[in-house]
């Protein structure tokens, strides 16, 4: 119980430091993505920190732009984060196990893998899944 009163206080805290700051700021504490600054493609993961921003104020659409596969996976990921929790703190099966087959771990890669080469082609429609780090500012300024 205390690990999980601390996890709750830690991700609180993270989540409170990221709602104050400004997506794109230099002197932030979060650091930038190392794959995008060392080969200026952008991996799975890039704009996720801006669309976790969107989503702490409330703007889903926005955070679909900065990265739709995080935000389309979201509550699929804290579910299975709650059960994985729940198991851990109470033990017992109170959750029917989800039937895992090889290939879902397959097919997660795949959609991972498709998602990397589509948000890195420069046309559209596919562009509009690359993060927009223009419209973040914007709508900061604005």
């Amino acid at each position: 119980m205390v690990a999980t009163f601390t996890a709750t206080l830690i991700f609180l805290a993270l989540a409170l430091y990221l709602r104050q700051t400004t997506p794109g700021e230099e002197n932030r504490f979060l650091p930038q993505c190392l794959f995008h600054l060392a080969t200026g493609w952008h991996c799975p993961g890039c704009g996720n920190t801006r669309a976790t921003w969107s989503l702490l104020h409330g703007d889903i659409g926005a955070a679909a732009r900065q990265n739709a596969l995080f935000v389309a996976t979201l509550p699929l990921m804290l579910y299975g984060g709650f059960r994985v929790w729940h198991r851990w703190l109470w033990g017992g099966h109170r959750f029917r196990p989800i039937p895992w087959q090889a290939w879902h771990g397959w097919l997660i890669v795949a959609v991972i893998l498709v998602f990397s080469v589509l948000r890195n082609l420069p046309r559209q429609p596919f562009a509009w899944l690359a993060p927009n780090v223009a419209a973040s500012a914007e709508r900061e300024e604005g």
